[in-house]
């Protein structure tokens, strides 16, 4: 170790182990179900289920909308990408994670109108945003097979 400068070996060995982790992190991921059930079991899951067509991810803003599913109800209700999520139905969410986003929108999944309302912040404007929480669509669910099968069993359509 450099008594001169203690963050020289820092740095030297996340040099050396840079090469490792990044090898760690191309490894792919496996799927250890045949294509068939793989198929049956996207299809069985999804099927019937409510969606609100929104990636989120946390930030030091907070929950931002990473990504809006073209034709979803999120998409109907002009969410956009970009957009930072202020409240849902009231919930406060700023400061709060992705996780406290899906217990929110499950709630809502209960109601006999799925619905929700959202409070957005879009460059310097807020907005307020209604939503009706929809089945995913059959196209929706073959694209998301389709993705699984190309991803996952590529040599096996």
């Amino acid at each position: 170790m450099n008594r001169k400068n203690p963050y020289l070996a820092i740095l030297m060995s996340l040099f050396f182990m840079a090469p490792l982790v990044a090898g760690v992190r191309r490894e792919k991921k496996k799927c250890l179900s045949p294509p068939k059930e793989c198929e049956q079991q996207i299809r069985t899951m999804l099927t019937g289920q409510l969606y609100l067509g929104v990636e989120v991810t946390e930030t030091k803003l907070g929950l931002i909308i990473k990504s809006v599913t073209s034709d979803s109800p999120a998409d109907r209700a002009d969410i956009r990408a970009l957009d930072r999520i202020i409240s849902i139905d009231g919930h406060d969410l700023t400061g709060r994670g992705v996780r406290d986003f899906r217990q929110v929108l499950n709630a809502a999944k209960d109601r006999p109108k799925p619905s929700v309302w959202m409070l957005v912040q879009r460059g310097s404007s807020f907005k307020r945003l209604d939503a009706m929480l929809e089945p995913v669509s059959q196209e929706q669910i073959d694209k998301i097979v389709a993705a699984h099968m190309a991803e996952f069993h590529p040599s096996e359509k």
